[in-house]
């Protein structure tokens, strides 16, 4: 699962692409929105972003200045431009600082699909490279998780128990390996599962039906869980 930053001033424009991204069914985990460069740093920082599709006129720190600091932050992060300008110097700079693509508003729906796709590809191929470098006890962790995923009451200290070792190890072992905490890892698998059940059985479950299959007791709570991560809400995934 593969996180996203969408970073654009106008609320409108960032929906759009949103919804678009949704519609391709990639393997695309949460969709985060920054509206302008500080925001966008700072969710740069606390979050792991695999894709960060920038606009380059945004307020305080422009596009290309946050790509420049963003890059120092998280090195591993694919940066998109997507912008209104087809200015030669603003392409050269994107060159510069390592730019997977420069893509031109109005957005060709092929093209970003496409310019996705190919980034999503690079970072499978990276992911492949990241699993052989894993520990064993990460790799035991986290077969563990996706095997305990649909347990509503699974928690922390269950894992603990199954891998005989104690909570606060474990988790210094998924921050320092994947960059993230337990109930991170454990909500980000629930979501792409439930996202994937929606997509494919649509009319034929229930939002509820789903909230319980993927260790949601709650159906209300599981809805505010998805739209966050995802940004729409699972009955517009159906």
């Amino acid at each position: 699962m593969n996180n996203v930053l969408i970073i654009d001033d106008e609320e409108l424009i960032r929906q759009g692409i949103k919804k678009r991204i949704i519609s391709y069914e990639l393997n695309i985990g949460t969709i985060f929105e920054g509206s302008n460069g500080i925001q966008a740093l700072e969710l740069l920082k606390n979050n792991k972003i695999h894709i960060a599709l920038v606009d380059i006129n945004i307020p305080f720190i422009n596009g290309l200045e946050f790509i420049k600091e963003g890059i120092k932050l998280s090195r591993d992060t694919i940066f998109i431009i997507i912008s209104g300008y087809d200015n030669f110097s603003y392409a050269q700079k994107a060159i510069e600082y390592g730019v997977f693509r420069y893509i031109l508003k109005p957005i060709n729906k092929n093209q970003l699909k496409e310019t996705l796709i190919e980034a999503l590809n690079i970072l499978g191929e990276k992911a492949d490279e990241s699993d052989d470098k894993l520990n064993p006890l990460t790799k035991r962790i986290l077969t563990e998780v996706n095997n305990n995923y649909s347990n509503c009451e699974y928690s922390l200290l269950d894992l603990a128990k199954s891998v005989g070792f104690s909570e606060s190890y474990i988790s210094k072992t998924l921050k320092k390996d994947i960059g993230m905490t337990f109930n991170e890892y454990l909500t980000s698998i629930r979501i792409e599962m439930a996202k994937k059940i929606l997509m494919t059985e649509g009319k034929l479950t229930t939002v509820n039906e789903v909230a319980k299959r993927v260790g949601y007791s709650n159906q209300h709570y599981f809805s505010q869980v998805f739209k966050k991560h995802i940004g729409s809400t699972p009955s517009e995934i159906m």
